[in-house]
């Protein structure tokens, strides 16, 4: 996405429209729930071959309850894994090719399909999880006659029931076919792919449509998003699917021009059937030029509802279907990301979730967070031939599963024998200690992992989040063990050396765990400042697999910003922001940037909070490529003059702010209303210390934390508190804002939480 799109200017606020036109609503392509004419089913159960790693799987959920499954953490080196069916043709044509899918995660959300002896299609890479949808698997021209299909293996933690051809372009499958029942429709696109992989989904019937990116190393890949430009009339671009009834759309939506951009219905070839829910730049609108919004559109068959920022901004009486989905900019320009299409359905929604691993200890490596070589051959030519050709190349970087802190790996080493090998992570005592290197940011999160003492006497702490130095515990023994200390849960002694699973869960009111399928033993905890999760053996050795995090992205009382995705939740004022959202499995290296070598830049969080607050990120050095590994110069500049703020106006000198490495990196600061109230020297003692050179500051990675309760003011610098301030007076303050002032730094993992108050 070009750099214009990521300064923030305010302009006048506009009227929200809404354009109606009344006509007859769209009819289904015809056919029977199984489809059109001439569309084929081909169940699991007409396998003729599976090959390991997939195995064919009881499954309830399933189409006749079996589904060809490829577990998690079986996935082979060579991808050698296949289940082939055959089927047959009636009449020779281009069939459309549909999987009914299941995906555990973001890293196992993928498969590919083959037919005959042609080469693959990988089908999926979608974001809806954990349930079963259709996906869409290609174009195939198709002879009369009997075929084969072959389901390849890509990633595991996937499972397929059905596969549908269908010659009908227009048909959108749902449930599973057959007549065995019925689920919520969804659609989901992060628009994650580079131009030249297509817009196989989309209709784009008018204007000028393009996803957008850069090749440049420092922007990719969050730097994806559809425009949408009008070329003589309305850009209209509708989703080629049958009629979607009740339905919720969501979008994040960047204003890039001053016009009217939104969500359409109804047919795309009848311009007078169609209803368009758009947003204008006129007055009292809640939207402003080159920010990210989100908005939501409800269309019920009489009514319609529009929310922006999570705020209602229209809810109207309309009578009619909603037809056909799609996008529109009738004026100016627009960029659109992360829609998502549902069916209305009863009942709460889910709590949007950010999972972390799971780690299989498959492999040794793993690639580096940053790659997304997804480019088309043409792409490729484009980058060799472009001016800035050698700062373009790319070569892959891998990075250890396990490591040292400038490794950059998922989990480093702190003590004791740590390895990988026979797919398990093994760790022997006395006193290994395993500290998984991203932050755990929230006040609820669940852990869970399965665990296999190897030798008698052996001793296993969890710690699934540190307060700041040892949090709460949970130990697994067999044997005899020293009695744990206080904040310590033990779990039933192990009796033999088979693998058991673990199952953590921190919650603000203490941490729960169990082994298998126990009873759940709790235990009440202090409330937690996030630090990372921590694993040790104490005595003995152990083996662990399958270990993942999961956090949810908010709580009542907690807000999650990873920048994975847009997050439409903050103002960007000043400098220039980029996102860059890492997409690697299992490693993140999601974050956004502020480029101010002069001036200041601030992210200012839509929501009030109330006073007593904890706002926690993590710090990183901003990195400029050359041609990345092809020659090895490049710069990383140090995160100077950072700063978090507590304000009553959005601006950092009404209220309290803290500034770390500030005053010629020297210093940590608290202002109150633009007054220093309190400072500390950053001497040799303090837990970031500026050593210049390569890389500017030690630690590479930092997390700032300003806890606020009643008049009292804490500062945290990784998980070490280092200033204190207890003000008489203290400020009504709503709005936090995160930024520094004439520095280039990398924001990541925010964690915004309300506290309890302290008696």
């Amino acid at each position: 996405m070009p750099n214009s799109l990521s300064t923030g200017v305010r302009v006048p606020v506009a009227l929200l429209t809404l354009c109606l036109s009344l006509g007859p609503t769209a009819t289904a392509p015809a056919g029977s729930p199984e489809g059109p004419p001439d569309t084929v089913i081909v169940g699991v159960t007409d396998s003729t071959a599976v090959k390991t790693p997939f195995v064919l799987h009881q499954d309830p959920s399933a189409a006749g309850g079996r589904s060809v499954y490829l577990p998690e953490g079986a996935g082979t080196k060579k991808l050698e894994g296949t289940a082939s069916f055959p089927f047959e043709i009636r009449k020779s044509g281009v069939y459309h090719a549909w999987i009914h899918s299941y995906w555990r995660d973001s890293c196992g959300n993928s498969i590919t399909l083959l037919i005959d002896d042609r080469p693959g299609f990988m089908a999926g890479q979608d974001r809806i999880y954990r349930t079963w949808h259709w996906v869409r698997a290609g174009r195939h021209k198709l002879d009369q006659g009997a075929h084969t299909v072959t389901l390849g293996e890509r990633e595991d933690g996937v499972a397929v029931d059905q596969i549908l051809f269908t010659p009908n372009e227009g048909f959108l499958p749902s449930g599973t076919l057959g007549g065995r029942g019925k689920e919520l429709r969804r659609f989901h696109d992060d628009f994650a792919r580079s131009p030249g992989q297509g817009m196989e989904a989309w209709d784009l019937a008018s204007g000028t449509w393009e996803i957008v990116f850069s090749f440049d190393p420092n922007q990719i890949p969050n730097q994806y998003s559809l425009h949408g430009r009008p070329d003589g009339g309305e850009a209209i671009a509708f989703l080629k699917s049958l009629p979607w009834g009740d339905c919720r759309v969501s979008f994040s939506l960047f204003p890039i021009e001053k016009g009217t951009y939104g969500a359409v219905f109804g047919d795309p070839d009848k311009e007078k059937e169609r209803l368009s829910a758009g947003l204008s730049m006129e007055n009292d609108s809640p939207l402003r030029l080159g920010q990210w919004h989100r908005v939501s559109v409800e269309k019920q068959t009489r009514r319609l509802r529009i929310e922006v920022d999570g705020k209602q901004v229209l809810d109207k009486r309309s009578g009619r279907a909603a037809g056909r989905v799609g996008l529109f900019v009738a004026s100016g320009a627009a960029a659109f990301d992360d829609l998502e299409i549902s069916q209305i359905a009863t009942g709460a929604e889910p709590v949007p979730v950010f999972p972390i691993g799971p780690y299989h200890f498959t492999k040794t490596r793993i690639e580096h967070p940053s790659e997304y070589l997804d480019f088309t051959d043409e792409e490729y030519r484009e980058m060799r031939q472009s001016p800035d050709a050698q700062k373009l190349r790319r070569s892959r970087r891998f990075v250890p599963v396990v490591g040292r802190s400038h490794d950059m790996s998922p989990w480093t080493i702190r003590g004791g024998t740590w390895k990988i090998q026979n797919g398990v992570l093994t760790g022997a005592g006395p006193d290994a200690r395993l500290l998984h290197a991203q932050e755990i940011a929230s006040d609820t999160l669940t852990m869970t992992l399965r665990v296999r003492l190897d030798q008698p006497g052996s001793v296993v702490a969890i710690e699934p989040q540190s307060v700041p130095d040892t949090g709460p515990t949970v130990r697994v023994f067999n044997g005899d063990a020293p009695p744990g200390a206080d904040g310590t849960i033990d779990l039933e002694p192990m009796k033999d050396t088979d693998w058991h699973a673990v199952h953590l869960r921190l919650g603000p009111d203490g941490v729960t765990a169990r082994m298998d399928d126990g009873k759940p033993k709790k235990l009440a905890a202090a409330d937690g400042r996030g630090q990372t999760a921590v694993i040790r053996v104490t005595a003995g050795a152990a083996s662990f697999d399958d270990i993942e995090f999961t956090v949810p992205r908010c709580t009542d009382r907690s807000f999650l910003y990873v920048f994975d995705r847009r997050e439409t939740d903050w103002w960007r004022v000043g400098g220039a922001w980029v996102d860059h959202g890492g997409i690697a499995c299992i490693l993140t290296s999601s974050w956004i940037s502020l480029v101010a070598p002069e001036g200041r830049g601030y992210l200012w969080n839509k929501r009030d909070f109330q006073p007593d607050i904890m706002v926690a990120f993590n710090i990183m050095e901003n990195s400029e490529w050359f041609g990345r590994q092809a020659n090895p110069d490049h710069v990383h500049h140090p995160p100077d003059n950072v700063c978090v703020a507590l304000s009553y106006g959005e601006d950092p000198d009404k209220g309290y702010r803290l500034e770390v490495n500030s005053q010629g990196r020297k210093k940590t600061v608290l202002y109150r209303d633009g007054e220093p109230v309190a400072e500390v020297l950053q001497d040799r003692s303090f837990p970031i210390r500026y050593v210049g050179g390569h890389a500017p500051y030690s630690p590479r990675r930092s997390r700032i934390t300003l806890a606020r309760r009643g008049g009292k003011l804490t500062a945290i610098v990784n998980g070490k508190v280092v200033l204190t301030y207890d003000d008489p007076n203290p400020l009504d303050a709503k709005k936090v804002g995160v930024g520094g002032y004439n520095t280039r730094l990398n924001l990541g993992h925010v964690e915004v939480r309300t506290l309890p108050r302290t008696p």
